[in-house]
């Protein structure tokens, strides 16, 4: 896989100048000089990737307190509403298989690239929303410079919006075809309202 990052010099003038001078210079040296953190492909006007461009993270510390109440390393985790890749990364480093259940295109391609860019190989990437029943839903939002993008049904949707459709599984069976001895030791999910579907269809590993 060939990833090609694209960097767009600020306007020229006075006001390109110091933004350069001012904000992206500094930040880049302290950026630079930051260390522990993964490598991530992001998009600076997204809420949950400026949090990753200045934090290292997004929810740093909810990821840290979910890794020290899971200290047992063999074991798989399943990342539901895995976004652009932002806990399923840190997790891959922690545990021993991390599962990643993302439906959305634009954030897929996001995910895969920052899985690439740290040369992650213990995470399966589920091209699929879990939900109660399967099926087909639609993409609630079209704002492309959102990563939140949440899903609904068909009738949800106003018929002159364009719908763009993704599959949606019941969890019991994705973690079925996943025929793996190793034990679910955490599931995280942030799915945009849709985690009571989440759980219903993921009845086993919480019963």
């Amino acid at each position: 896989m060939t990833i090609q990052l694209i960097h767009r010099e600020p306007g020229g003038g006075l006001k390109g100048y110091l933004l350069k001078a001012l904000i992206l210079k500094p930040a880049l040296s302290v950026l630079k000089k930051r260390k522990g953190y993964p490598y991530f492909w992001t998009m600076p006007f997204d809420t949950i990737c400026r949090d990753i461009i200045v934090n290292g993270a997004y929810e740093k510390e909810l990821i840290a307190g979910m890794c020290t109440l899971v200290p047992q390393r063999r074991g798989t985790v399943l990342d539901v509403g895995a976004n652009v890749g932002n806990h399923g990364v840190h997790f891959a480093s922690r545990y021993d298989r991390v599962v990643c259940f993302e439906p959305v295109p634009s954030n897929l391609w996001i995910l895969k690239a920052n899985l690439h860019l740290n040369g992650i190989r213990n995470v399966t990437v589920v091209e699929k929303g879990l939900v109660e029943t399967p099926g087909t839903f639609f993409i609630g939002s079209d704002d492309p410079k959102n990563t939140n993008n949440g899903l609904v049904s068909g009738d949800a949707l106003p018929d002159e919006r364009e719908k763009i459709c993704v599959e949606v599984a019941r969890g019991d069976d994705e973690v079925a075809a996943l025929n793996s001895d190793l034990p679910i030791l955490m599931i995280k999910i942030d799915v945009e309202g849709l985690e009571p579907q989440v759980i219903k269809g993921l009845a086993k590993p919480f019963a």
